[in-house]
Formats: C-alpha cells, structure tokens, sequence
C-alpha cells in the first residue's frame, strides 16, 4: 500500500574490504616506485660500511625523542581547536605523522594538505577551521624560534649578520604581539573582511562564504584568547 512518499534512494559504497585492498595495491606500487628512486643510484657496498662504522648505541634515544616530539606536537594541535575533546592525542598525532611522512617526499611543506584531509576524514571537524589551527601552529613555531634566538642573542659572536638576524628576529616577535592585540580588539572587523572577500570571489555563495569564514575564525580562535594561547 502506497504512503504517499516517495523511496529513500541508499547510498552505494564501495565495499570496505574491496577500498582496503584497492588502498593496499596502490600503496604498495607507490612504495616500490619511490624505493626504486631512492635506491637506483646507492652503492650498497657503501652503505654497508657506513653501517658498520655507524654507533647503533644512539638509535634507542633518538627513537624516544622521535616519539616524544611527535607526541608533544599532536598534543599542543589537539589543543589549538575550541572544541579540542573531539580531537583525541591519537588522532592527532596519527595526522601529524601523515603530514610529517608527506613533507619528507613533497616540496615545500605540502603534507600539511595530506594533514588536513587525515584529521578531518576521521573527526568530521570542518577541513577550514583544521587548515586555520594548521597556520596558527606554524606562527607559533615561528615565534617560538625568534623568541629563542632573541634569548641567545648576548651570548653569540657580534658579527653583522647575527645582529641582522636578531632585528629580523625581534619584528617577527613585535608583529605577532601586534597581529594578536588587533584581532583580539578587531575580531568583527577582521570576520566581517574576510567575508566581503570570500563573497567577491566567483562560484562562490553568501551561505558557503558565510560558513567558510565561520570556520576560519574558528580555527585561528585561539589568537584572540590570550590565556589559552600562553598555555
């Protein structure tokens, strides 16, 4: 008997074992190709004295350290989001590895695009507001490294181009200061600019340029809480 509606259409997958195997084959020719690149011009003998000469006592810690630091990074991403409980440490640090095993093999920092598609595959967390965490976590590591050299500043050789690059140092660190204080005392400003810019772009809606500006100021969300950040 007819109800007057009309038949859900289900949606057809691919079956799950049929992907894994596709994904298998297509990640094992990948690996033989770029094995065969890396190793089509290597002397073996070569390689087999140096590994005898190598000290293997060393591998152990920086094996820990290796670990540490990738657990340290997930941790402090995981951290980046507003809503970082649904973002385990697992899950961010299997993206962070995916985004480290890319930026090996591809040119300028590209694993951090492989990065994004990893976390959001598995969070469902908007892929704008993981690239907005992404940019912020790169201006904090370049902080970070400004901060540092300014510290060591008085204790290097004063030559001209360390002094040089202690003044390039200290306005990456005068410019984040300023870039937090003004979107913390412009953050509607800021939002409401990068909508007049995402609406002028073509193909692109009110509504989509509404929700992409949304999630970018959810990802960047933490510049304008100062607390967190210093966390």
């Amino acid at each position: 008997m007819s109800t007057g509606t009309e038949p859900s259409v289900s949606r057809v997958e691919l079956p799950r074992p049929k992907a894994r195997t596709w994904l298998f084959v297509v990640g094992a020719l990948v690996s033989g190709l770029c094995l065969w690149l890396a190793f089509r011009q290597v002397s073996f003998d070569e390689v087999r004295e140096s590994l005898g000469d190598a000290s293997w006592i060393w591998v152990l810690p920086a094996l820990a350290l290796t670990y540490l630091t990738l657990l340290l990074r997930a941790i402090r991403w995981r951290y980046l989001f507003v809503e970082h409980e649904r973002v385990s440490t697992w899950e961010s640090a299997k993206a962070v590895n995916v985004g480290l095993f890319f930026n090996n093999i591809l040119p300028s920092r590209a694993g951090e695009v492989p990065r994004i598609f990893a976390l959001g595959g598995r969070t469902g967390i908007s892929k704008v507001e993981i690239g907005g965490t992404i940019v912020v976590e790169r201006c904090l590591d370049l902080l970070t490294v400004a901060t540092a050299a300014l510290v060591a500043l008085p204790f290097l050789p004063d030559d001209s181009w360390i002094r040089a690059l202690g003044v390039v140092c200290a306005v990456i660190v005068a410019g984040f200061v300023v870039a937090t204080i003004a979107v913390v005392l412009f953050r509607q400003r800021t939002r409401d600019l990068a909508f007049a810019i995402l609406r002028r772009l073509p193909f692109v809606s009110d509504a989509r340029a509404q929700g992409v500006t949304a999630s970018l100021s959810r990802g960047v969300h933490i510049v304008a809480n100062p607390r967190r950040l210093a966390q």
